[in-house]
């Protein structure tokens, strides 16, 4: 019998420094009282680095114990998913693992997990010189969305949309989106765009949904963000004029870096064909499609010089000398 263990070991040990690495997976589920649940599924997603996920649904016995050997990518990460029954949230315990621990043993991950009031402890160790560290993630659903001070104006609102979701539904299920203008106008675009044709204080309103499907059925989160939009027909800084245009953009699109910022200008703006974009300094200028692609990018002296020809839409002008980056909204139409 030692005879035949010793050879399973070896071959899986080969196993794993030939394919992959090998993962020890282990822990318990129980309720809040203490009381193991037995046949509860936990389930096991693999990320694989080069873009592969596999999923794997375990079973914990009598004693509420679950564990299993499973051979793994050659490097990413190892997750222990855990939706609690009573609340509809997932706990997990995530731990990297990389080629650097092939070598050297094996990646072992442990949760240990308290369902219906409770929470998860979890952990992890590699093998070798590569290891990692697990955690607990509660984390469902946020909505929120921030005004961006300094580009707000000029006839338009600008802003960031923050909201967040837990990693297993954008990877794994689906998010949507709902805004509310508070006008009557509803939109369920990530990043939308809305035109405000009369003065008055609205209530714009976030809501984002999260939806997955599991071993034990589906569960969802949804969260909603308001503040409110004061747009002054006599023309006050921060929001003037009727038809002004809200934009929403991704935090990452339009980063203004500290720094001096020079005096920039875009005119006519809106444009039906012909733009001239006017900086103080020699500049990079980088114009990005709303969805943030890269459209165009030259550098310009000081001065002013005419924008390319592109098709109607709304872009962002992204603007960045030795100090600072700027970025303008251009909106061209038909």
């Amino acid at each position: 019998m030692k005879k035949f263990l010793s050879l399973i070991f070896t071959l899986a040990f080969g196993l794993s420094y030939a394919q992959g690495t090998i993962g020890i997976i282990d822990g318990t589920v129980s309720d809040s009282s203490g009381n193991a649940i037995p046949s509860y599924p936990v389930m096991v997603i693999d990320s694989s680095a080069n873009g592969s996920i596999t999923t794997t649904t375990l079973l914990t016995d009598l004693n509420g114990y679950f564990n299993d050997t499973l051979l793994l990518g050659v490097a990413g990460s190892i997750t222990l998913s855990v939706q609690d029954s009573c609340t509809g949230a997932f706990q997990n315990t995530t731990l990297p693992y990389s080629a650097n621990a092939i070598g050297g043993g094996v990646v072992v991950i442990t949760s240990n997990t308290v369902i219906c009031g409770g929470s998860s402890s979890g952990g992890g160790s590699g093998g070798g010189s590569g290891g990692g560290s697990g955690s607990g993630n509660t984390t469902g659903c946020n909505a929120s969305y921030q005004f961006d001070t300094v580009l707000t104006g000029m006839g338009q609102v600008v802003l960031y949309n923050t909201s967040t979701v837990d990693s297993l539904y954008s990877q794994y299920g689906t998010v949507s989106y709902l805004w509310d203008f508070g006008d009557g106008n509803v939109d369920t675009a990530k990043y939308p765009t809305h035109v405000y044709t009369q003065a008055g204080i609205y209530s714009l309103c976030v809501t984002v949904t999260g939806s997955v499907s599991s071993a034990i059925g589906m569960s969802s989160c949804s969260d909603t963000y308001c503040d409110t939009v004061m747009i002054d027909s006599s023309g006050t800084v921060s929001y003037k004029n009727v038809n002004v245009v809200l934009n929403v953009y991704s935090p990452q699109q339009m980063t203004i870096s500290e720094g001096s910022l020079q005096e920039v200008a875009l005119y006519p703006n809106p444009s039906q064909e012909k733009a001239t974009l006017e900086v103080e300094k020699s500049s990079t200028v980088i114009i990005r499609s709303i969805e943030g692609k890269k459209i165009r990018e030259w550098k310009t002296d000081a001065g002013s010089s005419p924008l390319p020809i592109l098709a109607p839409g709304t872009y962002i002008i992204q603007i960045q000398d030795d100090s600072a980056t700027q970025s303008l909204r251009w909106v061209i139409t038909r």
